[in-house]
């Protein structure tokens, strides 16, 4: 296929454009050598390799405690679900004791991955 047409170039162009910026932008994000507190530019290979554990290190404990208040978000929602299979009176009792244990063993394959 050949680029004759400038409508095929520009096309061309934009699409180029489109994964090269987003990909060197991320790649800067990633390993930008200025420290976080005092924004100075540093030069030493140890201080950007301690700059990028630093940065995955935040990034890890972000994640932890948005994982821990998603797990504690859906234990609550599966403590609401058990409670109202519990009052249900239109349900029968093997359908109650089933489903409360598929609920039970959600909630503990939930609270063992905190």
């Amino acid at each position: 296929m050949t680029l004759r047409s400038p409508k095929l170039r520009i096309a061309a162009v934009i699409v180029a454009a489109g994964v090269a910026i987003p990909t060197a932008a991320w790649a800067r994000v990633d390993y930008n050598p200025r420290t976080p507190a005092t924004g100075a530019v540093t030069t030493s290979t140890t201080k950007v390799g301690a700059h990028i554990d630093e940065v995955v290190a935040d990034r890890l404990a972000r994640l932890k405690v948005a994982g821990a208040a998603a797990i504690d978000r859906r234990v609550g929602d599966i403590d609401r679900v058990h409670q109202r299979v519990e009052g249900s009176q239109r349900m029968t009792d093997a359908h109650k004791k089933a489903t409360l244990a598929l609920l039970d063993n959600a909630k503990t394959g939930l609270e063992d991955l905190k």
